[in-house]
């Protein structure tokens, strides 16, 4: 059987492995939302936020109030593969992380509490007095 040489052949193969490279490269930058994926509720005393860190080792997360700006950041870190070992499909993210949201009320940063259990991240922000609502009675004669 004869076959027929295509000298384009092995440029295309060098083309596919490049775009492979570049949409490798920018998968961070274009990833479409924002990380870690957060819950935010609003109850009559306080915030709550609630923020998924799967594979996140509490050590490595930061909590950070400043000018009523939340910010949770850390680092997913990648685990070691064992001796002689490949990784064929790779599809998590790992390295550091950072979102900030503005607080829609002040909060009282002294009493915030937060923690971390089955890989979500609970923060409890209570409200400042004058935020809080109030009942009003009214007397009606």
């Amino acid at each position: 059987m004869l076959m027929r040489y295509s000298p384009f052949k092995e440029i295309e193969m060098l083309e596919r492995e490049i775009n492979r490279m570049f949409n490798d490269f920018f998968r961070g930058f274009e990833s479409g939302y924002e990380y870690p994926l957060i819950d935010i509720v609003d109850t009559k005393d306080e915030l709550v936020i609630y923020a998924e860190l799967p594979g996140v080792n509490k050590d490595d997360v930061k909590v950070k109030i400043h000018n009523n700006i939340l910010t949770i950041s850390g680092e997913r870190k990648e685990p070691e593969l064992p001796e002689n070992a490949n990784c064929l499909v790779r599809e998590r993210e790992f390295g550091k992380f950072m979102r900030s949201v503005r607080l829609p009320y002040p909060v009282e940063v002294s009493k915030v509490s937060a923690e971390y259990k089955d890989g979500i991240l609970k923060i409890t922000l209570p409200k400042k007095e004058e935020v809080k609502p109030k009942e009003i009675q009214i007397n009606v004669e």
